[in-house]
């Protein structure tokens, strides 16, 4: 698991991210885009999984949508496009790192 995520989240009040870093899981900061609406995920390099739909508890009673399609140009579209997104992107290590005053 990687995760890009847009420069509003690291310091959001219910953000995950600092959670998702401190497990380990390799986190970088589109510090770029101002927000990631459209939530993306490629699984096995066959499926994807995208939509409005937050990853959250709450996300579920929400009308927010999730998409599934199984194909692997799909699949590598996103790929693609997520490496693009990671090469302009900041490393993300801790929460008071990237969120005290100034710091991006």
């Amino acid at each position: 698991m990687k995760l890009i995520a847009d420069k509003r989240t690291p310091c959001g009040r219910k953000s995950g991210v600092d959670t998702l870093a401190s497990a380990g899981v390799p986190v970088w900061i589109d510090h770029i885009a101002w927000i990631a609406h459209v939530k993306t995920m490629v699984i096995d390099g066959t499926v994807t999984l995208n939509g409005s739909y937050n990853w959250t508890r709450g996300a579920a009673a929400n009308s927010e949508d999730l998409n599934l399609v199984a194909s692997p140009i799909v699949a590598e579209t996103y790929a693609a496009h997520w490496r693009d997104r990671q090469a302009l992107s900041l490393r993300f290590d801790r929460r008071e790192d990237w969120c005290r005053a100034g710091a991006r």
